[in-house]
């Protein structure tokens, strides 16, 4: 799955860009891409053909499960 973070990283962004790195088997023809937009705030944008037609609120509850045990180790 291609990743791109846009601007400066940090460690915060890299932990979570290798969290989403997981579900690669899962989602091969994902695009992610993240970039700090502020002190407090990180954006991640994933493209992913697999989202064809599942709602919004489904689309956060799948990356969200993803990112739990990120947010567990923080």
């Amino acid at each position: 799955m291609p990743q791109k973070i846009r601007g400066k990283t940090d460690k915060s962004l890299d932990m979570v860009m290798r969290t989403l790195a997981k579900c690669e088997a899962g989602h091969p023809h994902a695009e992610i891409e993240g970039f700090r937009q502020s002190s407090v705030s990180i954006r991640i944008r994933i493209v992913d053909p697999d989202f064809a037609g599942v709602g919004r609120t489904d689309r956060h509850n799948i990356v969200w499960q993803v990112l739990e045990n990120y947010l567990k180790k923080s």
